[in-house]
């Protein structure tokens, strides 16, 4: 080991006094006598500075490589799922509204499904004879207030590209002398 490091030594010596006899090397310059004098600027130059990756010479001058901006991007694992079941159930809604207006010349009572995540609550007050339409008109008004907020959560939930950073969303049940439930905070 010691003769390797030895002969690496030689060699880059030997190198050296090479490069100097070649004239591509300043030789060593006498070490300045130590003072308490300020020292002095560097002198003024067109070079760009060293930030920009320039050794000096034929190279060209370029900007160094920045970290990423960190833009905006949404939660796709929300936003997706979200949007797809939406399209379903308020499309869904939307078509049978259409078909019982064709059947039955028009109501005013499938109008309401023509208004997302409202109107299947209000249809379960007038369906009161019929249990199963009940049953239908809530799970399609909580599955399109699901949805929605799954699309909300998933735009509000900001991720920086290149970055981490906390949760932009929480949820957190509160309760108070009034009132209960669930708060939900953000940044945007």
């Amino acid at each position: 080991m010691r003769a390797t490091l030895l002969a690496l030594a030689v060699l880059a010596s030997a190198s050296v006094a090479e490069a100097q006899a070649a004239g591509q090397l300043d030789a060593p310059a006498a070490r300045a006598p130590e003072t308490d004098a300020p020292i002095p600027p560097p002198p003024a130059t067109s070079e760009p500075p060293a930030a920009y990756g320039v050794a000096g010479g034929d190279v060209a001058a370029r900007p160094a490589r920045r970290p990423p901006r960190g833009g905006y991007m949404p939660e796709l694992a929300l936003l997706v799922p979200g949007a797809i079941a939406f399209v379903n159930t308020y499309g869904g809604a939307v078509l049978a509204a259409i078909e019982t207006e064709i059947i039955f010349g028009g109501s005013e009572i499938t109008d309401w499904l023509y208004v997302p995540c409202v109107g299947p609550f209000v249809l379960v007050g007038y369906a009161d004879g019929v249990p199963d339409a009940q049953a239908v008109f809530f799970a399609l008004g909580l599955f399109q207030t699901a949805s929605l907020a799954f699309i909300v959560a998933g735009l509000a939930i900001n991720r920086r590209a290149g970055r981490e950073e906390g949760e932009a969303v929480s949820i957190a049940p509160f309760v108070s002398p009034t009132a209960s439930g669930l708060a939900v905070s953000g940044r945007w």
